[in-house]
């Protein structure tokens, strides 16, 4: 019977044999562990790659900037801080910008981005339109229909 490991020991060769093992051990991973990134499903839906590693480039500068006092570290922290809240802005507007060709198709996915865009998740208690006060559902919807109607013009 064949088994992978018969050809892994070599015979007085402790260092022939722990390399095969490792080899044998990394292609078993590559072949029967699936690779996939993982999402955190708090975090909005514009955030990507490029962006989570300026923030992380930024929190690392605010650290060691707050333990130093350097002046030319607080200097650097600021500069990453607004390179930040830019790229932020930005990917935020893309997204937008994405979500408003397909509102149609997935409505879910425009609820979700507004979701993320506000703090509060309860309807407010009134609307204002112009000087007018409205505290009824039924017209609270249908100025929120506009407003979106007019934000997302299609």
């Amino acid at each position: 019977m064949y088994s992978p490991w018969n050809h892994v020991f070599v015979d007085d060769d402790v260092n022939a044999s722990l390399s095969r093992w490792r080899n044998l051990f990394l292609s078993a991973i590559d072949d029967y562990i699936p690779k996939r990134l993982c999402h955190n499903v708090y975090d909005p839906p514009w955030i990507n790659k490029e962006l989570l590693n300026l923030l992380k480039k930024k929190n690392t500068h605010r650290r060691k900037s707050k333990k130093s006092r350097n002046p030319k570290g607080i200097g650097k922290y600021k500069s990453l801080r607004r390179q930040s809240k830019t790229l932020i802005a930005r990917k935020k507007k893309e997204f937008a910008d994405t979500l408003k060709d397909s509102v149609l198709q997935n409505p879910k996915r425009f609820w979700a981005f507004v979701k993320s865009s506000t703090r509060s998740h309860q309807s407010p208690s009134f609307l204002r339109r112009g000087r007018i006060y409205t505290t009824d559902s039924h017209d609270k919807a249908n100025l929120l229909n506009e407003f979106f109607h007019s934000v997302f013009n299609l």
